[in-house]
């Protein structure tokens, strides 16, 4: 995702992250910044592992006891793009 952040052309806006160097995705209403990033490529996807040391959400998500999931929006990924239900946010090119 990070690298998708970094393209030009992309719709995504890098936004400085307060715990880690690695920026936050300003259009996620959920950052999780992790240090001790480990990737495997145990076939044809990347595998990422790390500690999460701090979690970002957008206004109004959480009430202190659960995540408002109806006011999330899915963000899906499909080898060349990544989607929301009926509209793509970022298409690789091919």
């Amino acid at each position: 995702m990070l690298r998708v952040c970094g393209d030009k052309g992309t719709k995504l806006t890098a936004v400085p992250g307060d715990k880690v160097k690695v920026p936050l995705i300003g259009e996620c209403p959920m950052n999780f910044a992790c240090e001790g990033m480990q990737a495997l490529r145990p076939g044809t996807h990347t595998l990422f592992f790390g500690r999460v040391v701090a979690v970002h959400l957008e206004e109004g998500l959480f009430d202190r006891k659960k995540l408002d999931l109806e006011k999330m929006p899915t963000i899906g990924y499909n080898y060349v793009e990544y989607r929301r239900p009926a509209n793509v946010v970022y298409k690789r090119k091919t």
